[in-house]
């Protein structure tokens, strides 16, 4: 009769093979984690300079929604909208009541980004508040929205006067 193999045993004519039958050995351990260490120290910058960026676009991407809403919002109400920024406090919102400084549902401007705003001094409800009005009648006060990133780069934002336009434009490293 012949040899009966099955998946679970083998049978070899010189005996038990000197293999070890599973595991890592330390120094393959050891190797697998330098190589995760490295691989770890590598993608972690990137993946900050990406969190910081997705921060920025968004902020950028709120003004601008939020300057085409008072817009909007001035001309359904018939009523003067306010656009307030308040620089210190990195936070902007928009309210109907121009006397009003409700920051209570105001979106916040990340730490790490830098906000200037030129606007027209006597719709400011007071000196730390920057203000950009929109009217019914389809104009603005006017004024500049510019972020810094920390690199240095950026973007203007700028409300037209005339139309209430809002135009980007980005600025570069100088």
């Amino acid at each position: 009769m012949g040899k009966v193999r099955t998946l679970t045993s083998k049978i070899d004519s010189n005996g038990p093979s000197p293999r070890r039958a599973g595991g890592f050995t330390l120094l393959e351990l050891v190797v697998a984690l330098v190589l995760l260490s490295i691989l770890a120290a590598s993608v972690l910058p990137s993946i900050e300079r990406l969190s910081e960026s997705m921060r920025y676009h968004s902020t950028v991407r709120d003004l601008v929604l939020t300057a085409r809403e008072a817009k909007r919002k001035a001309r359904a109400l018939g009523l003067p909208v306010d656009l307030l920024v308040d620089t210190n406090m990195k936070r902007f919102v928009l309210t109907a009541s121009p006397a009003s400084e409700d920051f209570s549902r105001s979106i916040s401007i990340p730490e790490e980004l830098e906000v200037d705003v030129t606007y027209a001094q006597e719709v400011s409800p007071d000196n730390k508040t920057a203000a950009i009005r929109f009217y019914p009648e389809g104009g603005a006060t006017g004024g500049e929205i510019v972020i810094i990133r920390p690199s240095g780069s950026g973007v203007k934002l700028t409300i037209d006067w005339l139309l209430s336009d809002v135009e980007q434009q980005t600025l570069t490293i100088p």
